[in-house]
């Protein structure tokens, strides 16, 4: 190889190795994301995902810890049925109160 040559060679070696550099460069850029606005964005969105599974996981804690109770207690079992479903003992006696509909009646003065 003449000097012409190998310093042509160089160039174009080197040439190569800069666009290599650069191309990658680029694409390493626009992998990232575009902005600070998207950026903070998908920070928020992560945040309140976060967010919404500590949430779920407290639900879901209460729920367990409220059959844990069903399957555990039978007081509680029974106090449960009795205001959800409203059951009854055999020989309990059901008052039924009604709530006073007419506002003008609603007024602070004894009803005797």
């Amino acid at each position: 190889m003449t000097k012409w040559t190998s310093r042509l060679f160089l160039s174009v070696v080197w040439t190569g190795i800069g666009g290599a550099l650069l191309l990658s460069t680029v694409t390493f850029f626009k992998l990232l994301p575009a902005s600070k606005r998207e950026r903070d964005y998908q920070r928020e969105r992560i945040a309140a995902i976060e967010e919404q599974i500590r949430v779920t996981e407290r639900s879901l804690m209460i729920k367990r810890e409220f059959l844990d109770q069903l399957n555990t207690n039978p007081r509680f079992l029974e106090r449960v049925a009795r205001q959800r479903l409203h059951m009854v003992r055999p020989g309990d006696t059901i008052i039924h109160l009604e709530e006073q509909k007419d506002k003008d009646a609603a007024d602070d003065t004894p009803n005797f």
